[in-house]
């Protein structure tokens, strides 16, 4: 397997990483249909978007503090444990959705807090397994090749969502999907049991010096805000695009496929990235992809569906970019 990685490009990096990549990739197939789909199933139930405003509040509350209790959590346990934890609160929301599906809208806050939680604690997981499995000379090439899955993942899974969705009447095509996505969570869980422990230091949590740090070292403080923003406009897009085309065009097909377009392009930028950029050049290629999406967001204001299509696909291709932190 390592071989096929080295041909690809993306070899020297330890079977370690390849299984934590593999572990991600199935992840992301799962939860890439939440963003899209659960929001628009939400606004296809009720008519309007507060609902599915409300999801994606609850859930990303309970996600952040779900990331700060997953710190002692890892170091009590180890750094696999949120992961597969994660990865159980999602099986959970999808157990759930079933159960409550007749009456989803009644469910949404059951739903939200299940997605927080798995989100937290995986996303914790993902941080510590993303530095631990890497190191500093190829961790540009690591994230290369974590966004190639990512942005497969984006490309395939929401255009053969939205295309099984619309084959079938009503909300039926919901159950089909998601039913789906259940048997990967279970898949990927399967295959984190292949990942050894991270150290993980002592027990102590050191919030304090965490805090401290953050808010009085210059690095780390730049960091800390760069990531807030990007935080906001990763949640404002994932929320508001794909929403913002089913109101213009009515379709899941066309969502989908519109995901189609963007995960291509998100694969295109992946593999740009993971050959270009490196520690000397990071901060320069982050400026000019965010100088690019400033000025493409203006085709927002434009009518029309193709507009929302051409900004996913410019997203997609340089957010790449400022997935690494500085």
């Amino acid at each position: 397997m390592e071989k096929l990685f080295e041909k690809a490009g993306y070899g020297g990096m330890g079977k370690n990483f390849y299984r934590f990549f593999f572990t991600h990739t199935g992840f992301q197939i799962f939860t890439s249909l939440q963003p899209t789909f659960m929001n628009i199933l939400l606004m296809r139930v009720t008519g309007g978007s507060d609902t599915a405003m409300k999801f994606n509040i609850i859930s990303t509350l309970i996600s952040g503090f779900t990331l700060a209790a997953s710190v002692p959590l890892a170091k009590r346990t180890s750094s696999v444990f949120p992961l597969r934890l994660g990865i159980a609160m999602y099986l959970a929301m999808y157990v759930a959705f079933f159960a409550m599906f007749n009456h989803v809208e009644a469910a949404m806050p059951v739903l939200a807090v299940f997605s927080g939680l798995g989100g937290g604690f995986y996303w914790y997981a993902y941080n510590i397994g993303a530095g631990g499995y890497l190191n500093n000379e190829n961790r540009d090439k690591g994230v290369g090749l974590l966004s190639v899955g990512y942005g497969l993942s984006s490309l395939a899974v929401p255009f053969i969502a939205g295309s099984i969705i619309s084959a079938f009447e009503g909300l039926a095509g919901y159950l089909v999907v998601f039913a789906m996505g259940f048997a990967v969570s279970v898949i990927t869980v399967i295959v984190s049991f292949g990942l050894i422990r991270l150290p993980q230091g002592d027990s102590d949590t050191h919030y304090d010096i965490a805090l401290k740090i953050t808010f009085t070292d210059p690095g780390m403080h730049a960091w800390f805000w760069s990531t807030f923003v990007r935080g906001i406009r990763l949640g404002t897009l994932q929320f508001f695009l794909n929403l913002l085309l089913y109101e213009v065009a009515a379709s899941e097909f066309v969502v989908g496929f519109s995901n189609l377009l963007s995960g291509t392009m998100a694969v295109l930028g992946a593999m740009v990235y993971g050959r270009i950029v490196t520690r000397k050049n990071r901060f320069r290629s982050m400026t000019v992809a965010t100088t690019v999406l400033a000025a493409g967001a203006l085709a927002l204001l434009l009518d029309g569906s193709v507009p929302v299509v051409l900004f996913a696909m410019l997203n997609s291709f340089f957010g790449v970019f400022l997935k690494q932190g500085l």
